[in-house]
């Protein structure tokens, strides 16, 4: 009764009293890893979630993987993380833009670890859709024609971009090999900024 006594004197007394009225509940689907976001554009997969050992396809074919992504169809990211750090702008290392064929700034925290990058795909490609944009990615090694390549980069790609929620991530200028396999549907691992 006192507590309820002081509350209502509070609320009573000419000062203002901050009450918050609203307080946001986010259901993650018995995941407890504060970097699972969900909003208007869905859940967001990421390297912290609990792992599956298999990948699904879209039930159409169109998605061969089965088991762990296979190492070998992710080509490197042809940019090391830290790389130049502040040389260009504080807070910046070096970024390859593979349109432009220049060297950009990008977060001196990109490109992540390869094998939570490898993570993150994966728990990606087996929801099959990062931020309601489907992914596919074949995991037949001797399947190399251009499109199944460039679908298995935009995966790639799109997963990077949304690492730790929607939009939140690196950009493509931290993975310019992911990017030039998606123009061009050719996989290969080249060393950009070094």
């Amino acid at each position: 009764m006192k507590f309820l006594t002081s509350i209502l004197l509070l609320i009573s007394s000419s000062s203002v009293l901050a009450i918050p009225t609203v307080i946001p509940l986010v259901r993650t689907n018995k995941n407890t890893s504060p970097s699972t976001s969900t909003g208007s554009g869905g859940t967001t997969n990421n390297a912290s979630l609990d792992r599956s050992n298999s990948t699904t396809g879209d039930g159409n074919g169109n998605n061969s993987a089965s088991g762990n992504i296979d190492p070998s169809l992710v080509p490197d990211f042809g940019v090391a993380q830290n790389t130049n750090a502040d040389a260009r702008q504080q807070g910046s290392c070096d970024g390859f833009n593979a349109a432009t064929k220049s060297v950009v700034n990008i977060p001196c925290s990109c490109p992540p670890s390869r094998a939570s990058f490898l993570a993150a795909l994966e728990q990606n490609v087996a929801a099959g859709s990062v931020q309601g944009e489907t992914v596919k990615f074949s995991n037949d090694a001797s399947d190399q024609s251009a499109k199944t390549n460039k679908l298995r980069a935009t995966a790639m790609l799109v997963t990077l971009q949304n690492l730790d929620g929607a939009g939140v991530g690196c950009p493509a200028a931290s993975a310019p090999n992911f990017a030039v396999m998606q123009q061009t549907g050719v996989l290969a691992s080249e060393v950009f900024v070094q």
